[in-house]
């Protein structure tokens, strides 16, 4: 009997938990291996087919493996395509009414149907932009680059700076430690230029320049990030230049040869 009632309190438990977490995105299509995990009960699934045209919580985190993708339909209309080796999580945050998908790493392409989908990031950065198709990459160190593909998009970063962008605009955002600022900078490609907004004044961001702000909302000159670590190789040595002895040339003279004493026998 207190086995049968455990079971029940295990049941009713998981359910007032999945009531919680809305619903916000189904499975188009997958390809290759592609994971899931449950916030309500920490499960872990690979997907098959099965799970084509199901609809999955808020708080459901999405890993994809090599050579592998899935794609998204969210709730508003927003199409979402996870790429290879990314982790992302869905997210519905009420109290700002917004909803949309927290990319940790890799890349995801989305094309927004309306002001209310979001993209976050481990950064801390919030990428949105209704009507527009955008491409986002996360790194291992938390680099953020944002492309426009079509439309206008508008990033947020956590210190109040604001980036607006373009089709075909494309700009890598990152926080810089020792500055304790936010960076963005424009690809030096960008034929056109962009807006970053901060303190309620506009700076352009023409191809190849950017800015920062730092917690008191101060904007900043940009210094580009550190180039990744070159890997430390040992080179052979090389021998320091030798004179070598010219060749012995022959004047033609008979040289007489110095006169030697001979050995007694």
């Amino acid at each position: 009997m207190r086995r049968v009632g455990g079971i029940v309190i295990c049941f009713l438990t998981v359910t007032a938990l999945l009531a919680q977490a809305s619903d916000v995105a189904l499975i188009e299509d997958y390809a290759g291996q592609v994971r899931l995990k449950f916030p309500a009960t920490g499960q872990t699934v690979q997907v098959d087919d099965s799970y084509k045209g199901k609809k999955f919580p808020s708080g459901t985190t999405v890993e994809t493996g090599k050579n592998s993708e899935v794609r998204f339909l969210l709730d508003d209309g927003t199409k979402a395509h996870l790429k290879e080796q990314t982790r992302a999580t869905l997210y519905d945050d009420k109290s700002k009414n917004t909803f949309g998908i927290n990319l940790t790493e890799g890349r995801i392409r989305v094309k927004i149907a309306s002001d209310k989908f979001r993209i976050r990031t481990s950064s801390g950065h919030e990428i949105g932009g209704k009507d527009s198709i955008l491409e986002v990459t996360v790194d291992k160190e938390g680099r953020v680059t944002v492309f426009c593909i079509e439309g206008e998009a508008v990033v947020v970063d956590p210190y109040g700076g604001m980036i607006r962008m373009g089709e075909g605009q494309s700009y890598a955002m990152w926080y810089d430690k020792k500055r304790d600022a936010y960076m963005v900078q424009a690809n030096e490609n960008n034929e056109t230029s962009g807006k970053f907004v901060a303190g309620g004044k506009e700076h352009p961001l023409l191809p190849g320049s950017g800015y920062g702000i730092n917690k008191k909302g101060e904007v900043l000159p940009l210094v580009p990030p550190p180039p990744p670590e070159r890997e430390i190789g040992f080179e052979k040595p090389v021998p320091p230049d030798v004179p070598m002895d010219e060749p012995y040339e022959d004047s033609g003279e008979l040289q007489e040869a110095p006169y030697v004493s001979p050995k007694k026998p």
